[in-house]
Formats: structure tokens, sequence, C-alpha cells
């Protein structure tokens, strides 16, 4: 949990945004210019794939840990629209280990995995002007599985039955007397 916060605390201190797209090989190798990248930082999530050219949005990132067992809001603005964004999850994400549980494509997509009892929910929309935004959640999967009800501890409803409103007098507005209609005469 320390490494998340300083990883927090890192990432809040510099600019709103960071770019995530590959490193170049001279950034690789040290034979770039020195100055400092972000991307560095962003190395710590090898388990999903990062759109190219996608940029985090720090206002909206939230994350504990480090390589494969961090969890939390990972949020990543991409110049992909949301289509193509959803298309980019959805062929990419099996690739690093994630097994598919649900999706839905809509304005609000959903794409839903299962990982080393992880879950990752993948929620994107469009943004204002143009690309999409994917809202990336990773949190640890309940250990015991699904939690099973006990019947006979569980609240019993009574069954549902219709209900009416109570019927009151209604006020009846003044009539007024009905307004002839306009004649219309030839010239």
């Amino acid at each position: 949990m320390v490494t998340g916060v300083a990883l927090g605390g890192l990432l809040g201190a510099c600019s709103s945004g960071f770019n995530l797209g590959n490193t170049t090989p001279e950034e690789a190798t040290g034979d770039a210019p020195t100055q400092p990248t972000p991307v560095i930082a962003f190395t710590r999530f090898p388990d999903l794939p990062i759109p190219p050219g996608g940029e985090i949005d720090l206002e909206k990132t939230f994350v504990f840990g480090s390589n494969e067992s961090w969890f939390g809001r990972l949020t990543v603005d991409s110049t992909l629209d949301p289509n193509e964004l959803f298309n980019f999850f959805k062929q990419e994400v099996p690739g690093f280990g994630w097994q598919e549980f649900t999706s839905i494509r809509s304005a609000l997509s959903v794409l839903t995995y299962t990982r080393n009892r992880r879950v990752a929910t993948i929620q994107i929309t469009g943004r204002l002007l143009s690309g999409a935004s994917a809202s990336i959640t990773v949190s640890p999967q309940e250990s015991k599985g699904t939690p099973q009800v006990d019947q006979q501890k569980a609240p019993q409803y009574a069954p549902r039955r219709r209900m009416t409103a109570p019927v009151s007098p209604v006020q009846q507005a003044p009539t007024m007397p009905p307004v002839p209609a306009p004649v219309l005469r030839g010239r």
C-alpha cells in the first residue's frame, strides 16, 4: 500500500496527464536526451495493455501497489474513438492472461475480465470533442466465491400487492362559455 501512496504522490506532483505510448529504442537504451519521462512509472502495470498514445488522467486515477498485484482505478484517455478502443481492449486483454467474463458495447461500454483471483472492469465512454476514455478498475476477487444466502436467515417479504391511491374529490375549475368560431365572409 505504501507503494501506491508513493506512486500516487509522485504522479500527483506532475502534470494532469502522462503519455503512455511505447518507448522508443533510444529511450530504452538511454541514448535519448536526458529528460524525466513518466512512462517508466506506468511500466508498473504489465498485466494490462495500454492503447497507443494513451494518456493517464491523474484526477480520475487512484492506484495502490504495482506489477501484477495493483488494484484501484486507472483512467486512460485515448485518441481512438469508443468503438476502436472497445475493439482494442477486446482483442488485447486476453493476450495478458485475462478471461472475459462479460462485455456490453453501448454509449457506456463495459468489459469485465478475471485473472488470478482479480477482476478487471473496463468502462469506455466517448470524450467531448474526440477520442474516448477508459476507466479500468481492478480489485481482488472474493476468495470464497459468490456468497450463498442462507434461506432460513434471509428476510421474508410479503407478496407484492397492488396499491391504489386514495380517491379524493377533484375540484373542478369554473367552466367558461364556449367561444363561437369566427365567421368568414366572402368579398
